[in-house]
């Protein structure tokens, strides 16, 4: 009984933390109102890329029919090229692309 316990405090713990990929997707994609992408048209429908740089993800907002500047973000919303010349917007370039992740619900 302990250890089932113990087990289920330890799925709560990591359930509920926003810092673990898929909390941090999550959060992400109901944020901007997306549904998980999963081949769906893209159209003109805006959609959410993934983007890993060490351990921490970043995000790209993307629509083809817009044309617009979209900034990467991190998981907590911070755009991190507000100043171009910074260091993380910098680094973001060498960002491993991960894929499509998210796109919205309309």
């Amino acid at each position: 009984m302990k250890r089932v316990a113990g087990l289920f405090i330890l799925f709560i713990v990591f359930a509920c933390d926003d810092n673990d990929s898929k909390g941090c997707i999550g959060k992400v994609l109901r944020e901007n109102e997306m549904i998980p992408y999963k081949g769906q048209e893209l159209g003109c429908r805006s959609h959410l890329a993934l983007y890993k740089l060490g351990n921490e993800q970043y995000f790209l907002m993307n629509n083809h029919c817009v044309d617009a500047l979209f900034l990467p973000f991190d998981c907590n919303g911070n755009s991190i090229c507000l100043d171009p010349e910074s260091e993380a917007c910098a680094n973001f370039e060498q960002a491993e692309y991960k894929g499509i992740i998210g796109i919205s619900k309309k």
